[in-house]
């Protein structure tokens, strides 16, 4: 009797190991992570914007240099939708100058003689977190900095986020702004305040910059650049990310982003490293300890890259099976097939090697009538709806609330174009014609019943 027991105990055991919810296994990974409870954290995976893991991340925490991120972001959306390019040449403001001469601070130095490039001064903010860069970038979007600064709170409102205080685009404290801007001492008390952001935000805005211009990586990797280093006025770099190679703290998958170590602002990192295709995000805000810091992040990534992978979904371009053909009203064609926009990857549990997944298709109802026929014309890259993907043996990650998360864009295969109004008619009449012969069987069969 007591083998048997002892044998229903054993079966007992492997059973819960075995049917337990995968996302305990991976989650506990990060439930021994030993870290400061009052420490804002948060870890997402780039592609999709899934949450890996979370800590106090609605706290407000000054920023300082990470601002910058914001501000590069508009940016480059900017270089995205054309409106401005990576040649166009940047002008230097009095404002920018004076900054760019404040070598107490994060600079690269500045003449107003010089043709810089957007690409220039991306560079030096990336890399050097130069703040007279990066009010030249600013005011090359808007000339006002604080017209600008409405423009950084209109774009986060937009991704949906409100823990955030942002008075100016480089995220200078009150001290630095009183040491920079000198020669503008009726300015001093308009800038009193420093940008303070929460975890969320700043993992949101690397998550879109990164999504809009992901070659910052290019800059954001190295050690060591020279700022317009084929001019006499080159300038040696030194990146304060000691994560990247040749860093005091280099971790081999790191390849940026940006660090803010300054006193009143702390210690604060957003860093990203890359294995198996799985991009990861860090970002650790307001630590006392620049070590700890590093360290952290460290813990962060390797308990990441153990806990999860990506599984494969869809290559950009591949058909959507898992919607069915659907009615067109008033095309040429009077079906459609679907296919995806993009490549699409969805996060897992690693030890879930062979996910079992459900597919959802979320149509945008303003391309379908009320009975789901799509309503031509549509164009081949319009996105009428997105594909939802869930691993059914382990509960979904939250995403950031402007994320892709565990869904995708999905389009139709092919153009459909709208009918003319000939055919309109003969479908019409056919239509017609086909509901009174069913009529007519229907009459016809209770007649003789």
């Amino acid at each position: 009797m007591a083998r048997i027991y002892q044998w229903l105990t054993l079966v007992s055991v492997i059973i819960t190991i075995f049917i337990s919810p995968l996302t305990t296994f991976a989650q506990a990974r990060f439930d021994n992570f030993n870290v400061d409870q009052d420490l804002s954290a948060m870890v997402i995976e780039g592609h999709n914007g899934q949450i890996l893991f979370e800590q106090n991340t609605d706290k407000l925490v000054e920023v300082g240099d990470l601002s910058k991120l914001l501000t590069l972001y508009l940016v480059l959306d900017a270089v995205k939708q054309g409106n401005i390019s990576m040649d166009t040449e940047v002008p230097i403001s009095d404002q920018a100058f004076y900054i760019s001469q404040n070598y107490d601070i994060n600079n690269v130095p500045l003449r107003q003689d010089y043709p810089y490039k957007v690409e220039d001064l991306i560079q030096a903010v990336v890399i050097q977190s130069a703040n007279g860069a990066t009010l030249a970038l600013a005011q090359l979007i808007e000339p006002d900095e604080g017209k600008f600064v409405e423009l950084m709170r209109q774009q986060l409102s937009q991704w949906h986020l409100n823990d955030f205080e942002i008075f100016n685009a480089t995220g200078m404290t009150q001290t630095q702004i009183n040491d920079s801007y000198a020669p503008y001492t009726d300015d001093r008390e308009k800038n009193k305040e420093v940008n303070r952001m929460s975890t969320e935000v700043v993992a949101t805005i690397v998550y879109h910059l990164m999504d809009v211009y992901p070659d910052i990586l290019n800059y954001s990797q190295k050690d060591v650049d020279v700022f317009v280093k084929d001019s006499d006025d080159a300038f040696d770099m030194n990146n304060a990310n000691l994560l990247v190679s040749g860093g005091e703290y280099n971790y081999d998958l790191a390849d940026g982003l940006m660090v803010d170590d300054s006193h009143e602002a702390q210690a604060s990192i957003v860093a990203t490293a890359e294995k198996d295709g799985l991009r990861v995000i860090g970002i650790s805000l307001g630590q006392e300890d620049p070590v700890a810091m590093y360290q952290d992040m460290i813990d962060l990534f390797n308990q990441s890259f153990s806990a999860y992978r990506l599984e494969a979904i869809a290559k950009a371009g591949d058909p959507a099976d898992h919607i069915n053909q659907t009615r067109v009203q008033g095309g040429v064609e009077t079906t459609t097939a679907f296919k995806y926009v993009q490549d699409f990857n969805l996060v897992v549990p690693i030890i879930d090697t062979a996910p079992q997944l459900s597919y959802e298709f979320l149509p945008d109802y303003q391309y379908f009538n009320p009975a789901g026929f799509l309503v031509a014309p549509v164009n081949h890259k319009t996105v009428v709806g997105q594909m939802q993907v869930k691993a059914q043996k382990s509960e979904p990650l939250a995403s950031l609330p402007s994320a892709k998360g565990n869904a995708t864009d999905i389009v139709v295969a092919e153009d459909i174009e709208e009918a003319s109004a000939w055919i309109k008619f003969w479908r019409s009449l056919k239509a017609g014609f086909d509901d009174l012969m069913r009529e007519l069987r229907a009459f016809f069969i209770n007649l003789f019943n």
